[in-house]
């Protein structure tokens, strides 16, 4: 997302852009529930992008219950919930699909007085004047930069996921409400509030949840092994992870 916000803001102001995902597919169906702000709005707007009840959900009040549901605190709040999509997706359509490569995992980088390229797994090369390393937490434009600076980690793991609306039962939703809800178990953290629903063909809405849960290193490298034995770092493919 922060590659695209780049490469429309930089082709508005007329650089020759190109963008190159190493990913093979959409990524619209990744990610989950995101918070917005009045930056991310902003910038939304310069591009010409319409805000409008699409883009997300309105979450009332934040609430603090004890483990057994009861109200501990509560703080009007209002903030609209958005999901990955509604954000990556006009940001892509928005960029023309020609200039988009999909399948181009970045290798390495070489610069000199006229230029610099990037090299790409699968051989091929492209060359302009300024490269930008949106490549994320793992970044590998970052590796070759700045050697050895890698992540640390802060001592527990979040696991996230969403539900659809329609599969809890009518008691609970109706308890839920619009409300944005969080728990505070000794060490832990959980929080939950609607977002639209991940799938734009269904009507509805989805819960997004985020438990966040102390663990040690050594518990944090099983987590983020898959069947095979390969260890994936500081995080791991939902479809990866072992029953």
């Amino acid at each position: 997302m922060g590659g695209l916000f780049a490469a429309n803001l930089l082709r508005d102001q007329g650089w020759d852009v190109e963008v190159f995902e190493k990913v093979a597919d959409d990524l619209a169906s990744r990610g989950a529930g995101i918070g917005t702000h009045t930056e991310l709005l902003g910038v939304l707007a310069k591009l010409g992008i319409k805000v409008d009840e699409r883009l997300g959900i309105v979450a009332g009040d934040r609430v603090c219950v004890d483990p057994q549901g009861r109200e501990l605190y509560r703080m009007a709040w209002g903030h609209t919930m958005s999901a990955w999509a509604n954000v990556y997706r006009p940001l892509k359509d928005r960029f023309p699909a020609e200039r988009y490569h999909f399948g181009k995992g970045f290798a390495s980088l070489s610069q000199d007085a006229g230029g610099i390229t990037a090299h790409f797994e699968d051989g091929t090369e492209a060359r302009g004047d300024l490269l930008i390393g949106a490549d994320g937490l793992r970044s590998v434009v970052r590796s070759q930069l700045f050697p050895g600076v890698e992540p640390g980690y802060a001592g527990y793991v979040a696991w996230r996921s969403i539900v659809e609306e329609g599969l809890l039962p009518a008691a609970t939703r109706d308890w839920l409400g619009t409300t944005y809800w969080f728990v505070l178990p000794p060490n832990e953290m959980m929080l939950c509030y609607q977002v639209p629903a991940k799938d734009p063909k269904r009507t509805g809405l989805d819960w997004n949840y985020v438990w966040y849960y102390p663990v040690t290193r050594e518990r944090l490298q099983d987590i983020c092994t898959d069947a095979s034995g390969r260890n994936h770092g500081y995080g791991i493919p939902p479809p990866l992870i072992r029953p």
